[in-house]
């Protein structure tokens, strides 16, 4: 069985990407049915998955590999019975395939788009993760909020998790409205405070210091300084000088 597997893989070139990505979506099959015996959702595939028809049903030498690995046609799916193995399978697409590449330090980045709404403050989903569960043929969208929901244990607990929430896009767009509406109170019930106080200045304390109105001055002569008093007083004299000479010097002859 081992040389059929190998005159297959001989068909295909580690050097091409389109061949190494159909050959590693074959692997994640193949390592979930390893990985979970007693599974049988990890032994459906959909034919008409989008992602598993472009990289491996519409092939015919990847075709023959998944058929040879024991998995059946039945109806729209791809079958594999519960007690068929993929080891050989998965072994011989490892050697081919050689030992993955060491990954870049850092967490690994992925894009996830936009799901459509808001999500809830919950622990961003493992990228690695998503990817998997998205070349399994889940939405980007439902990888993305089932992981966050069970804190990125691992694909088969998200899996597990849609399976017993069917209406999870409600249900997260529900959570999400609830903590916007959290925040929003939580900022509109923030005390605003002033810039100091004549007490402490610089620190945002309210200012206890109030100020005087002016008193009234309705009927009330304006107050006049003494410099201006002094001032308009010689002025009157140097007038009532003016007046006296004007006087003397009518009666001179």
């Amino acid at each position: 069985m081992a040389s059929v597997f190998s005159a297959i893989l001989d068909g295909f070139s580690a050097s091409a990407q389109e061949d190494r990505d159909c050959l590693s979506l074959a692997l994640k099959y193949f390592s979930n049915i390893e990985n979970h015996p007693g599974e049988q959702k990890y032994r459906r595939i959909r034919k008409a998955n989008a992602k598993f028809h472009s990289a491996i049903w519409s092939r015919e030498q990847a075709r023959s590999l998944m058929l040879l690995a024991g998995f059946e046609e039945d109806g729209e799916f791809l079958v594999l019975p519960p007690l068929s193995s993929c080891a050989l399978a998965l072994e011989s697409i490892q050697s081919f395939l050689g030992p993955p590449a060491p990954q870049a330090s850092g967490t690994p980045m992925l894009k996830l788009g936009n799901a459509g709404a808001s999500t809830a403050p919950l622990p961003s989903a493992n990228p690695v993760m998503v990817q998997n569960m998205v070349d399994m043929g889940f939405s980007l969208e439902a990888s993305q909020a089932s992981l966050s929901a069970t804190q990125n244990t691992n694909v088969h607990t998200a899996v597990d998790w849609l399976q017993q929430h069917p209406n999870w896009e409600e249900e997260t767009r529900a959570k999400a409205s609830a903590a916007a509406t959290a925040a929003s109170q939580a900022v509109g019930s923030c005390p605003v405070s002033t810039a100091g106080s004549s007490e402490h200045p610089g620190l945002g304390v309210a200012s206890t210091h109030t100020t005087q109105p002016a008193p009234p001055t309705h009927g009330l002569p304006t107050p006049v300084s003494s410099t201006a008093a002094a001032a308009e007083k010689d002025m009157e004299g140097e007038t009532e000088g003016q007046e006296v000479e004007e006087e003397e010097g009518g009666e001179s002859v």
